[in-house]
């Protein structure tokens, strides 16, 4: 739940970013600059694989949640991260 949530303030982040500079260069009148669209495109790219992420979190969510619980055995491996928490760890490397 808390990978969610971080993943959909990353998300909110690279949008705020992405609209910040598009109401800078309107208000100038002007085009992005090249580095502007550098950073536009990168941050669009970044919301894009968060917003993947964010749907996998929420499939695999729902999934666990409506899973019988199955009773836990000594054999029992310690658990891994979920999906989300792999790919948002990915994502910040």
């Amino acid at each position: 739940m808390k990978t969610l949530l971080r993943l959909r303030q990353l998300k909110s982040a690279a949008l705020d970013r992405m609209a910040e500079l598009n109401r800078r260069a309107h208000t100038e009148s002007r085009d992005l600059t090249e580095r502007e669209t550098t950073e536009y495109n990168l941050k669009r790219s970044f919301a894009e694989d968060l917003n993947g992420a964010i749907g996998l979190g929420e499939l695999e969510q729902e999934v666990l949640e409506s899973a019988p619980a199955a009773a836990p055995t000594a054999d029992d491996a310690p658990p891994r991260p979920n999906l989300a928490e792999r790919v948002l760890a990915w994502r910040i490397r």
